[in-house]
């Protein structure tokens, strides 16, 4: 069964586009390569991320991750080998980080929302090296004030250190750890990050709405 793309025009089988319930062929609209290119949009992305918050959402979420056709699927010789390569993968590994954030933050009983983009940017301006030591490998974005205590990962509370240093330090305050002077400059660095990402967010919110 062949079916032509709305987007580029192209007929392509069945096959190449998405199942949706709500037209009357039960396949979308769009193939999936242009369906894909679509939801890269900026403003797409601004739409997703609203939608997964809502409770419609959730609720359905919720009945797919309880359903048969899920657990046979995670238990299936394909779903396991494309979840070890995606853990293995440098997305798979921001997405396990975040996780683990996640679950030490609700341990914590401390309301955490620091994302991967924010991850990024962290890495970034510290020029993908060690506060502490300078040193480029094995890095850990750390609570500046901890967790512990209270404090939440926050770009003007994160620092990107080496594991050795992050451990080091553990959940001792930044002025027990540090120096005077790299308190200091840490101080500096945290204050422009702060002011440099709310430019950047808000850069990136007029271009989204140019588009």
């Amino acid at each position: 069964m062949d079916k032509k793309c709305s987007k580029c025009g192209e007929t392509k089988d069945v096959s190449e586009f998405c199942k949706d319930a709500h037209t009357r062929d039960g396949f979308n609209y769009r193939c999936k390569v242009c369906r894909k290119a679509y939801r890269q949009t900026p403003s797409q992305k601004v739409y997703q991320e609203a939608y997964k918050q809502t409770p419609e959402y959730k609720a359905s979420q919720k009945v797919y991750q309880q359903s048969p056709e899920k657990k046979a699927y995670d238990q299936s010789p394909e779903r396991k080998a494309f979840k070890k390569a995606y853990q293995q993968s440098p997305k798979g590994k921001s997405a396990g980080r975040k996780a683990n954030r996640k679950r030490r933050a609700l341990k914590a009983q401390v309301k955490e929302e620091f994302t991967a983009e924010q991850e990024t940017f962290v890495r970034e301006a510290f020029n993908h090296c060690c506060f502490n030591c300078k040193s480029t490998q094995r890095l850990e974005i750390d609570h500046n004030l901890p967790l512990s205590k209270g404090h939440a990962l926050t770009i003007s509370n994160a620092v990107l250190l080496c594991k050795h240093c992050n451990t080091s330090k553990n959940n001792n305050s930044p002025s027990s750890f540090y120096s005077t002077d790299k308190l200091w400059v840490l101080g500096l660095l945290l204050f422009r990050n702060e002011v440099m990402y709310r430019y950047h967010t808000k850069q990136k919110q007029l271009d989204t709405v140019k588009i």
